[in-house]
């Protein structure tokens, strides 16, 4: 479905996901696990650069020189407005969800008729709406979950399949 909705970000945060599982099995002695999911990989490679649709075929050029794109700099200029927001709004953020209320406020540039409405990053978006204390309270919830996750670990010899598939998303 991504491919079809000539989403790149789907197809690399997959990719991120599946390298970041596999290298987890490997690292736990898993060679069938990892086996698999690297042969996955290697087909959906394969199907994906097979498929002979002219808009999915331009969409994967994109990928040898995406700072050409539009989109690049789109997220490039958000990102930079994104810097002045936390500035301005460092400890608490700009609330839930307050990115599309102080945008159009920090927007440097006019380019483009239509203001976006996200960060384009997650992560980025976190930080301008919670700020300092966000950032901290997310980063406890990481750290105790690792904390959990190692003790649970220790405790027992089977692999989480939950453990495997948070580590992949963090990508």
């Amino acid at each position: 479905a991504s491919v079809y909705a000539l989403c790149r970000g789907a197809l690399v945060g997959f990719s991120f996901g599946m390298l970041v599982c596999m290298l987890v099995y490997l690292l736990h002695r898993r060679w069938m696990a990892s086996g698999v999911l690297l042969a996955i990989g290697v087909c959906s490679l394969v199907a994906i650069a097979s498929i002979p649709h002219p808009l999915i075929r331009e969409r994967l050029q994109t990928f040898r020189d995406p700072k050409s794109t539009d989109s690049y700099q789109t997220r490039v200029d958000a990102w930079s407005d994104c810097g002045a927001i936390f500035k301005h709004y460092p400890l608490v953020g700009a609330g839930a969800n307050g990115f599309r209320i102080v945008y159009p406020q920090f927007r440097s540039t006019s380019q483009g008729a239509q203001l976006t409405s996200h960060a384009e990053n997650e992560y980025v978006q976190w930080a301008v709406d919670t700020g300092i204390l966000g950032i901290l309270a997310a980063l406890l919830l990481l750290l105790l979950y690792g904390r959990y996750a190692v003790v649970r670990r220790l405790r027992c010899t089977k692999d989480s399949v939950i453990t495997v598939a948070v580590l992949g998303s963090l990508g």
